[in-house]
């Protein structure tokens, strides 16, 4: 039995009617001061498909912000409207998907719920699974190795942050590939994050109410890791602490 498949290469044309977006710039120049630099609301685009809010991050002496993304609502005549997209970085736009002119802008208002911060960290912890240390102080809080074993042929590390003094809410951990023992080219899954020891604040955070800076570090961090291979000794490296400011601030277009 053969079987022979014939292929024909066919060059075809076909018009995309692009419409451009009509749009107009509104200047707003609204600062947010933060514990962590300034939120520079820049401007307003009004376009004829959605309305977007373009925002930078000014920084403080000798911070060191990699990125922010702020929660911001808009409201239209008392309805709210949340971001359908946003940039991560030092600078970006919040997109909402409702055009608006300049003659609507009296019934539009900004709500300011809270601005998530990242910023740059360099912590490295070694660990030994035959001589395992499992408390080790990671920014005003006790970071605890719960759990390194080895099962079938793959490495599971556990671990959890609890309250303490620190100002951070959550944090990126991975194995170092940079310095031995080396994990390069392995399989790697991190999951996890924050786990409220409060109901009330618990409630606030999934149903988007008004919180407190602080509130966000009353919790604790866990963190699974799964890496495959057997691994007696790992270094992981903590490279971004996660900061969860609130504002609970307003603003309209002047």
């Amino acid at each position: 039995l053969s079987i022979v498949y014939d292929f024909k290469i066919i060059d075809y044309e076909i018009p995309i009617p692009i419409k451009k977006e009509d749009f107009e710039r509104v200047r707003i120049d609204k600062k947010v001061k933060l514990d962590q630099g300034i939120l520079h609301i820049k401007e307003l685009v009004l376009g004829s498909v959605s309305t977007r809010l373009r925002y930078e991050y000014l920084p403080s002496d000798n911070d060191n912000v990699v990125s922010l993304n702020p929660n911001i609502k808009m409201f239209v005549n008392n309805q709210k409207f949340s971001t359908s997209s946003c940039d991560y970085g030092l600078s970006g736009e919040l997109k909402f998907p409702i055009p608006l002119e300049a003659k609507d802008l009296d019934n539009v208002k900004f709500e300011i719920v809270n601005v998530e911060i990242e910023k740059d960290f360099d912590q490295t912890i070694h660990l030994d699974c035959e001589n395992l240390v499992s408390s080790h102080e990671l920014e005003g809080a006790q970071l605890s190795v719960d759990r390194m074993e080895i099962v079938d042929g793959s490495t599971f590390i556990d671990i959890s942050v609890n309250e303490g003094t620190r100002n951070y809410y959550d944090f990126h951990i991975s194995p170092d590939f940079h310095i031995p023992p080396y994990v390069f080219g392995k399989s790697v899954v991190t999951s996890g994050g924050i786990e409220f020891t409060n109901k009330e604040l618990e409630n606030k955070h999934y149903n988007q109410q008004s919180m407190n800076t602080s509130d966000y570090t009353k919790t604790i961090v866990r963190k699974k890791i799964v890496i495959e291979g057997e691994h007696k000794q790992i270094n992981l490296i903590i490279n971004k602490l996660i900061i969860k400011e609130t504002c609970d601030e307003t603003f309209r277009i002047k």
